[in-house]
């Protein structure tokens, strides 16, 4: 009742054997070697909690703590967890777990054996929609028009490529998709919107909606305020047009259908009469005249038996339809009364065309539109729709309309009117469906029908229709005064909003939106949401995996979806007796009331009484070797190599990253090894006896640089691999184990992270090596050389050149922003080109050495900065590839929901705009890189008795980015201007000449120093807060020492009208160790919210290393013991005190540095833009595979 061994589950079990008791008893189904074992499933977790009568409890618990109060989640998170600790295990439920445990151990021939206990999370409502839900999609290349249940069994049957319509930044592309299903009975929602585009999805699925500000955001749909939102719709999907005929010989083999070819003609075989019919070519063109006629037979044709019929009383309309039969090769004559015509082989091709056939196949006859039009010219596409109007359309003054009385036709059709940019509005009255065409999109449509309708007369009449309203893409009056709101109102025709007062009027309403390209484009309709109903359901859901995009296309609405319970409960190894593994299932158990748990499932909207836990109970494997293979290369996307990692010992030493596991690089087809790559592992994981429990430890010399797999064993797990990718459909990525009794397959999954399925093939760049250097900013740039020595050259520098100077500094910058990309001679990896060319995205190779003199002025060169390679001409490089480290951070998540919040560090309008909705905020923002685009020094404006002037400058470009950025946090970091770095700004020679200037008078001190100027810069802060409003705007104080410049710089604040602490949130930087090591002072005696770790100068003031000098790079290194000490330790001092802490150095952009951070428990990393994928699939998969919960604290 409570338990089952695997041999009894399947997929379908996942809402009661949980995500990972299913894979494995699916596994088990399909002859995978998988440690044998049971599941204690989720009746079991019920009746634990009834028994113990848990529910009141939970949400009496639940009712009384703010989830965003960090001490309330976590108190309540202890106390939910003490419950499941304390209770007390139902006798019943106990006998059936124990009597299964005795007979795994009786398995092996023991008495009681040692076996892992692993939490598997269910949940009765999985995101998803419902069966009937209408897709376009791509099979093996080929436009598709189905159900979602169609479409999965064809996938699943024939195991097929499939690529699915995906939106990213306001653009549709199409997408590699996963597809899978499952069960459900419970209530589903039901979503129209007021083009009546509808779509029905389970309650824990997520929308992408555009809110009243302008804000893009997930919504999950239980907390959906139909009011305040916009949801995205189809408005032109992307698709390849030009081909020019239909393969008839390929329809029929396709269908299975017998035929004979004589004289290019093609007859259904019939050994007696096929003579006498008549026949059809065999390549047929795809133009205007069969466009027509295929419209026309949509409209109103009809097959009887061998028979096709085309009723029409109108001579020119019949006229059309015999110049479509001649293309076919069928002669025929008007006789008049409508056209008739006795052939099998057409009446089989228009049937194959243009019935469905699920459909055709129960004897029904519901028309389509012909999937071959999709990508067929526009001319024939115009002539399909010209014949459908003809046939069942009409056209009033205002618009034109297409009724039909099939569901499935109406969305097929609004999607194919998307493929050439046509607006529609789905309508129903009665038995009938009108696919409705607004005016504009009549306009635009009537100028390429009158070629081909016969209703000339009536588009003429809309397109001599004057326009007095011009659509705002389905939104309302946004950020509009009451004089602008005059002009918008509902029209009843079209139930959406409008502008009336003409295209000029409505220009001057958009603009005073200020509305982002990104959300009025050529591709997205941003559409009102008409009801939400709520409807009982029970049948399969299905849902497509989209890697990166994470949304797809269902019924004509984009949706969303990325709940994932992974990594969020817990699992125990090496559990040994009756108590041990009574305790282990309840420890579980409680795993599913961790803090970040409660908070993840409270956010996503999941019901917490819907959410179960599985338990997992399988033997131990006390491997020997351990790894992961993956059944295609997630870093370069190849589907025709396998790769294995394996190390020394227990898995979880290569699964977490902490040891450099062997590579073996499998060719898919042959399974010959192609390439090896032993690696120095000098850590394992291994079960220690005596302490029962997992221990690290250091490899044996004589096996660190030993090869781990022989080639039995990487042949044998390349099968394995193989099979698993073929039952799943997609490339897999899995986990083993091997002991003295063989090979054991311990988990499996999907690659989300397979950017592309074509075929990749390493490129080998030939090239002629100029230069080597620092790879300091990723990427490839291609231009000519303009080597830049001073400010008197800048003249000479043009757009897309390539920047070749000794070392940069803020004068360049205006440069930079134009080069394609950057080399120096000098600098290091945090040298000013490095960070600048970042924050930029510009390619940037640093420290040549010699780039002045070598690279002449004119010579076109190509810059790798990924790789630190200055190539001679335009050489093919292989581009933009992540580092190597990819391979061990990024292959098993597609773009989470993280813990860890993920922040930018830019200082340029243009940057923080492009990735703004990919961040959680500006991590560090800074000041003076600001001040540079103005070209005044700050002691100008004080020389010059000027400081309101630089109050406004500093308000000016402040206010910029934090209204781009509201309401997500602006971090600046107030002036921190070296002495000699920002000379040639005017008034820049008034600065102070220092030996030492990195050593020197900047940060706070100098804002101490100056109160003239400090005060100014604060006065800027306070008319940001208290007169535009800003909330976002988040103030950190650079190079402390000592809590009392903190203290000291507070009382500047409050001199300036700013409370600190609550007006504006404070922080500062921790980036000398004299601030690391004292930091418990700083907190507790000048109060701050928050701290951010400056990497750059912390390593180098910890390890007394210049960052500039290219001499020191290889010792430079912030994973140096010295400087994780004081990080772990300050971080551990702010989580006392309940400080936030962050990151802004560089070295948060590290994906293994990243990855120790999240370890240690940082609330948030600051990258380059270049890093924002990367670095955010790092810390998903930290957070996962480490227990992100266990490392902060918040579990028992």
């Amino acid at each position: 009742m409570y338990t089952k061994w695997f041999e009894e589950i399947s997929k379908k079990d996942i809402t009661l054997a949980g995500g990972k008791g299913a894979n494995l008893g699916e596994m088990v189904k399909i002859g995978i070697p998988v440690p044998p074992g049971f599941v204690v499933t989720s009746r079991g977790y019920w009746r634990f909690v009834e028994y113990n009568k848990l529910k009141e409890k939970i949400q009496e618990i639940l009712e009384k703590t703010d989830i965003n109060n960090p001490k309330d989640l976590l108190y309540a998170s202890k106390s939910i967890q003490g419950l499941f600790i304390k209770g007390e295990i139902p006798d019943d439920l106990e006998r059936e777990i124990l009597e299964a445990y005795k007979q795994l151990s009786s398995r092996f021939n023991e008495d009681e054996s040692f076996v892992a206990v692993r939490s598997s999370a269910t949940a009765e409502d999985l995101p998803s929609i419902a069966e009937g839900s209408y897709v376009l999609v791509r099979i093996n290349k080929e436009i598709v028009f189905d159900k979602i249940e169609n479409v999965f069994k064809r996938i699943i049957r024939e195991k097929s490529k499939l690529e699915v319509p995906s939106f990213k930044d306001g653009k549709i592309k199409w997408k590699p998709a996963g597809v899978y299903k499952h069960y459900v009975k419970t209530k589903l929602y039901k979503i129209r919107t007021k083009t009546g585009k509808e779509i029905t999805i389970t309650p824990d699925h997520s929308l992408i909606v555009l809110d009243k500000g302008m804000n893009l955001k997930i919504v999950n749909i239980r907390f959906l305020n139909k009011e305040e939102v916009y949801i995205p719709t189809i408005l032109n999907i992307p698709i390849k047009e030009g081909k020019e005929e239909i393969d008839v010989i390929s329809i029929f083999e396709k269908n299975e259908i017998e035929y004979t070819i004589e004289k290019e003609r093609v007859y259904i075989t019939d050994i007696l009469q096929y003579k006498q019919e008549l026949g059809i070519k065999y390549k047929v063109p795809l133009n205007e005249k069969t466009g027509y006629l295929l419209g026309i037979f949509v409209s109103e044709g009809i097959i009887y038996g061998d028979h096709v019929i085309v009723n029409n009383t109108n001579e020119e309309i019949r006229k059309k339809v015999l110049e479509g039969l001649r293309e076919l090769g069928i002669e025929k004559k008007d006789k008049g009364v409508g056209i008739k015509v006795q052939s099998k082989s057409l009446a089989r091709f228009l049937g194959m065309l243009c019935v469905y056939k699920k459909e055709r196949e129960e004897g029904k006859f519901i028309k389509k539109i012909p999937e071959i039009l999709f990508e067929a010219k526009k001319e024939a596409k115009y002539a399909f729709i010209a014949g459908l109007i003809d046939g069942s359309g009409c056209i009033s003054d205002c618009e034109i309309e297409i009724i039909t009385k099939h569901e499935m036709l109406a969305y097929e059709l609004v999607y194919f009117l998307a493929t050439l940019g046509i607006l529609s509005i789905l309508r129903r009255k009665e038995k009938y469906y009108r696919v409705i065409i607004p005016l504009k999109y009549s306009k635009k449509l009537a100028k390429d029908l009158t070629k081909y309708s016969v209703k000339r007369k009536e588009l003429k009449r809309i397109l001599e229709k004057e326009i007095k309203c011009a659509f705002i893409n389905g939104l309302e009056d946004i950020y509009l005064s009451g004089e602008d709101r005059s002009f918008v109102k509902e029209t009843t025709v079209y139930n959406v909003r409008v502008v009336y007062g003409g295209i000029e009027k409505a220009l001057q309403v958009l603009e005073k939106c200020r509305l982002q390209r990104n959300i009025l484009n050529e591709d997205i309709f941003w559409d009102e949401i008409e009801s939400v109903e709520e409807i009982e359901y029970e049948g399969f859901v299905y849902d497509f995996i989209v890697p990166e995009y994470e949304n797809f296309l269902a019924n004509g609405i984009f949706t969303h979806n990325t709940a994932s319970f992974a990594g969020q409960q817990a699992t125990y190894l090496c559990i040994k007796g009756k108590n041990e593994l009574l305790d282990a299932v309840k420890k579980c158990w409680a795993s599913l009331w961790t803090a970040r748990a409660i908070h993840y499932r409270t956010t996503m909207g999941f019901d917490h009484m819907k959410v179960a836990l599985a338990v997992v109970i399988q033997k131990q494997i006390f491997s020997k070797k351990s790894g992961i293979m993956f059944t295609a290369d997630p870093v370069r996307s190849d589907l025709n190599t396998i790769l294995i990692e394996a190390s020394w010992g227990l898995g979880e030493s290569v699964v977490s990253g902490e040891v450099t596991p062997d590579e073996y690089y499998v060719d898919k087809k042959t399974l010959e090894v192609k390439e090896i790559r032993v690696n120095d592992k000098d850590i394992m994981t291994v079960y220690n006896t005596e302490r029962r429990t997992t221990v690290k430890k250091e490899v044996p010399p004589e096996l660190r640089k030993v090869r781990v797999l022989n080639d039995e064993e990487i042949k044998t797990l390349a099968k394995l691999g193989l099979r698993l990718e073929e039952h799943y459909n997609h490339p897999q990525d899995v986990e083993f184990a091997i002991d003295d009794s063989g090979i054991w397959i311990v988990q499996t999954r999907n690659i989300t992270t397979i950017r592309s399925v074509e075929k990749t093939e390493e490129q080998k760049i030939e090239g002629e090596i100029l230069l080597r250097g620092i790879p300091a900013s990723p990427g490839v740039g291609v231009g000519k050389v303009k080597v830049i020595l001073g400010p008197e050259y800048f003249d000479k520098f043009g757009e897309g050149d390539i920047l070749v100077a000794k070392m940069t500094n803020p004068d360049y910058e205006p440069l930079m922003a134009k080069a394609s990309a950057i080399v120096t001679d000098e600098g290091g990896i945090n040298s000013h080109a490095a960070i600048v060319a970042r924050e930029l995205g510009k390619p940037c190779v640093v420290g040549t050495k010699k780039a002045t003199e070598l690279l002449k002025d004119g010579i076109i060169i190509t810059v790798d900065g990924t790789h630190g390679i200055i190539y001679r001409g335009k050489v093919d490089v292989q581009g933009y590839t992540k580092k190597e480290e990819v391979r061990r951070t990024a292959y098993t998540v597609c773009k989470p929901i993280t813990a860890t919040k993920i922040m930018l560090i830019a200082s340029h309008p243009e940057i923080i705009r492009k990735y703004r909705d990919l961040i959680d905020g500006i991590g560090l923002l800074r000041l003076e890189f600001l001040i540079a685009q103005g070209r005044k020094h700050p002691l100008w404006y004080l020389k010059n008795n000027n400081l309101d002037q630089y109050t406004e400058f500093l308000t000016t470009k402040l206010r910029e980015i934090l209204k781009i950025m509201d309401p997500k946090p602006v971090i600046v970091r107030t002036m921190d201007m070296r002495t000699d770095e920002y000379r040639n700004l005017e008034g820049g020679t008034l600065e102070p000449v220092e030996d030492n200037p990195m050593l020197g008078w900047h940060g706070i001190r100098r804002s101490l120093d100056q109160p003239e100027l400090f005060m100014a810069e604060l006065e800027a802060y306070k008319v940001l807060r208290k007169e535009y409003g800003f909330r976002n705007l988040w103030v950190m104080f650079p190079f402390v020492i000592s809590w009392k410049e903190v203290k000291k710089a507070k009382r500047y604040m409050r001199k300036a009208g700013i409370i600190p602490n609550k007006d504006i949130k404070l922080g500062i930087m921790v980036e000398t160790p004299a601030a690391a090591l004292t930091i418990k002072d700083i907190i507790k005696r000048s109060k701050i919210d928050f701290i951010s770790f400056g990497t750059n100068d912390l390593t180098q003031l910890t390890l007394g290393i210049d960052r500039n000098n290219e001499l020191l790079q290889k010792l430079y290194s912030e994973k140096h013991p010295a400087v994780i000490k004081q990080i772990k330790y300050v971080i551990k001092s702010a989580k006392k005190y309940n400080i936030y802490t962050s990151i802004c150095g560089q070295a948060g952009s590290n994906p293994e540095f990243a990855e120790t951070l999240v370890r240690l428990g940082i609330d948030s990393i600051s990258v380059n833009p270049d890093a924002i994928e990367l670095i955010r699939e790092t810390v998903a998969r930290a957070e996962r595979k480490l227990l992100l919960d266990s490392v902060r604290g918040l579990l028992l």
